[in-house]
């Protein structure tokens, strides 16, 4: 008798260590690729905006990405902050057991024979990208110090970039500087020399046109990337968003169809999940998406966007252990052009 109990013993035994090992990986795993696959129908939108599967313990245990994700600025937080409306829309997507937060600013940038109404819109999204990411960079939870730039390929070549744009900011200053002095003169010299009035004039007329037009062209320097702005102050750190790209005549009509979906997104997870800290901070085209109905849940609007992929899903399933929380950032002056992204959506679909 003593060695069939011995067997029902070691077989329960056995059990309970496959059961207790299984549950200690499922957890090790943060939750593992299954749980990940099956996440659509349990995202749901939770407190303080927080979408996040409906039995998930937000006031538990839970990763340092995830408690930066929850304690993220809201969007009356960030215009209180700074004084105006910069923000239209903070929404986070809690992944649990995520080792790294993405937080995506959603940019409209410059591109080639930008209409001046175009440039204009650019511009004042630049502006709250500014605003908001120098905000980041001095609020006590989130403390930016780095940020992933679209276009920036290596830290080399963004070095190059705010080189540049510090010496030519330097030219613009010191000829301000000048301009303004003589402009000071000119007005002193109207005040004791009454018969050379109109002489003067012409000339400080033509001073302060000058004056404006640099100014004019100062506010404009927003137009081609208010991150890089911050990185030539000294601001921020300025980090690759992308990989050199290869030329589109060497790329085969899917190749060339990846690029533009899903080639991006899949490229900067893997730049991000080696960046030291659990924040990501990227400024991104808007039309990009990293999210899906299965990371961020069925309300997940992709009508504005050009991705086909859940990146972040497909990531994480794959790998368990440096898996990715999400928070999308919408600036206030940001058009969410659905329309022109149908067409473009429907372009790709034809050639695909």
């Amino acid at each position: 008798m003593k060695p069939q109990k011995q067997t029902r013993l070691s077989s329960l035994e056995q059990l309970v260590k496959g059961l207790l090992a299984g549950v200690a990986l499922y957890f090790s795993a943060g939750c593992g690729p299954l749980y990940q696959t099956s996440l659509e129908s349990e995202m749901v939108r939770r407190k303080n905006n927080i979408v996040a599967p409906e039995d998930f313990d937000l006031d538990g245990r839970i990763t340092k990405a995830n408690r930066l994700l929850m304690r993220f600025p809201t969007v009356e937080q960030i215009n209180q902050g700074v004084g105006i409306d910069v923000v239209k829309s903070v929404n986070k997507y809690l992944i649990p057991g995520a080792s790294k937060l993405m937080v995506h600013g959603r940019q409209e940038h410059f591109v080639e024979n930008l209409s001046e109404e175009g440039k204009k819109e650019v511009m004042a999204v630049q502006k709250e990208v500014y605003i908001s990411s120098d905000y980041f960079r001095k609020n006590r939870h989130v403390r930016l110090r780095r940020a992933h730039n679209e276009g920036i390929t290596s830290e080399y070549w963004a070095g190059e970039i705010i080189s540049l744009w510090r010496f030519i900011d330097g030219l613009y200053r010191d000829a301000a500087n000048d301009l303004k002095t003589d402009i000071k003169k000119l007005e002193r010299k109207l005040m004791v020399s009454p018969s050379a009035e109109r002489d003067l004039i012409k000339i400080l007329e033509e001073k302060r046109r000058k004056l404006g037009r640099m100014q004019q062209n100062e506010g404009e320097s927003f137009l081609y990337g208010a991150i890089l702005k911050l990185g030539a102050e000294g601001k921020l750190r300025i980090l690759p968003a992308e990989k050199p790209r290869r030329k589109e005549a060497d790329l085969s009509k899917e190749e060339a169809l990846y690029a533009i979906t899903d080639g991006h997104e899949n490229t900067f997870l893997e730049i991000a999940s080696k960046q030291r800290g659990y924040i990501v901070y990227v400024v991104f085209g808007g039309g990009h998406a990293w999210g899906g109905k299965t990371s961020c849940g069925a309300d997940y609007d992709l009508s504005g966007r050009i991705s086909r992929e859940d990146n972040i899903a497909n990531w994480n399933a794959k790998h368990p252990d440096k898996k990715f929380s999400l928070i999308e950032i919408t600036f206030r002056s940001y058009n969410e052009d659905k329309a022109l992204m149908k067409k473009l959506q429907a372009c790709l679909k034809d050639k695909n």
